[in-house]
């Protein structure tokens, strides 16, 4: 019974996330997912620039089912059962201290079972998060995970790097570029990992760093970054992945948008008919979130877990009051009203 009672939470929030990435985001484009194979286990290697904001991209929009590495220190009562049913597993780091350290032989022999389901674990191989669109220097662990696996997984396991390219990390109403690389076979790099381990962890870290790196519009910092990150601006959102690479390699100049600071006016007034849960998303980001990069993660939180229970209260009170016909009506127009708010307040940026 826990199972299946499960399951349908993660079926509803998985859905319910999704819903809300295509309603905050004003178009994604996602490439390459052709190369994700349905009869492989798989390794998701993403690159980590927007928090929890980047797991729900990548779960919520992955063809497999996927399971997330998540630091162990958040897995505590009553979350640990909810967050074990959104398929997320907690890893042990040094600081949390040695004596956890043995605690992952345990989440790793789990690992095994989802892998040999054919499914997906999703990794930030560069171990935390950063605003900065370039790649940073990865870690070990996906290597060491993926060749220390069991004969039989290591055969088929496969990684793919995927690059998230944000036009804004924290607000809606742009455009994200959501790219799967190439598949790296894991059975290539095990006889290097058998004959040497430093070198073959050394080798394989290597290969994923070079494959993420091709799905990232900027891949690397240098001189010209600071120069180049303004591509991610309104004015390039029309722009495929491959003509922004191609337009960075022209070396343009990117002109800045120009703001609408008016239409500010217009997002409030298009505010009134959910007013609650702008209200709401307002209070927690000013007073409980203290650094910027959790926005835009806070803010799909509240779409996916509180917004759905809104729209049905609205509907019931306004059902049940006046007719169906009207509660109906006054979903499509707070539906309207936050698409309408989005673009008015994309246009002041």
């Amino acid at each position: 019974m826990e199972k299946i009672i499960k399951g349908v939470i993660h079926f509803i929030t998985k859905n319910s996330a999704v819903l809300s990435l295509f309603g905050f985001y004003r178009r994604i484009e996602i490439n390459g997912v052709d190369r994700v194979p349905s009869d492989k286990p798989v390794i998701y290697a993403v690159n980590h620039q927007n928090a929890f904001m980047d797991a729900i991209i990548v779960g919520g929009l992955s063809p497999k089912t996927t399971y997330f590495m998540t630091r162990s220190d958040v897995f505590r009562p009553p979350f640990d059962w909810f967050l074990d049913a959104l398929k997320m597993m907690p890893i042990y780091r040094i600081r949390d201290g040695y004596s956890n350290l043995s605690q992952n032989s345990k989440v790793f022999q789990k690992c095994t079972k989802i892998f040999k389901g054919n499914n997906a674990i999703l990794i930030f191989p560069e171990g935390n998060h950063g605003l900065e669109y370039y790649l940073r220097p990865l870690t070990k662990g996906l290597a060491r995970m993926a060749l220390e696996s069991d004969e039989e997984v290591t055969k088929a396991l496969v990684i793919i790097p995927v690059g998230l390219n944000y036009f804004d990390h924290f607000n809606s109403g742009h455009k994200l570029i959501f790219n799967y690389g190439d598949p790296i076979p894991v059975a290539d790099h095990v006889s290097a990992y058998l004959a040497h381990k430093h070198t073959g962890l050394v080798a394989l870290t290597e290969a994923v760093r070079l494959g993420m790196k091709k799905t990232l519009v900027l891949s690397e910092d240098n001189p010209a970054y600071i120069k180049n990150k303004s591509i991610f601006n309104r004015n390039n959102e029309a722009l495929t992945y491959t003509e922004l690479v191609s337009k960075l390699s022209a070396s343009e100049s990117f002109d800045r948008p120009r703001r609408y600071p008016y239409m500010r006016y217009i997002s409030y007034l298009f505010a009134l008919p959910n007013l609650p849960i702008h209200a709401l998303s307002n209070f927690v980001l000013r007073t409980k979130v203290k650094q910027r990069i959790f926005y835009s993660s806070i803010k799909i939180a509240i779409a996916t877990l509180i917004l759905p229970f809104w729209f049905l209260l609205c509907m019931i009170i306004v059902g049940v009051l006046f007719s169906w016909k009207w509660a109906i009506l006054i979903f499509i127009v707070q539906i309207l009203s936050f698409l309408i708010r989005r673009e008015a307040m994309r246009l002041t940026r």
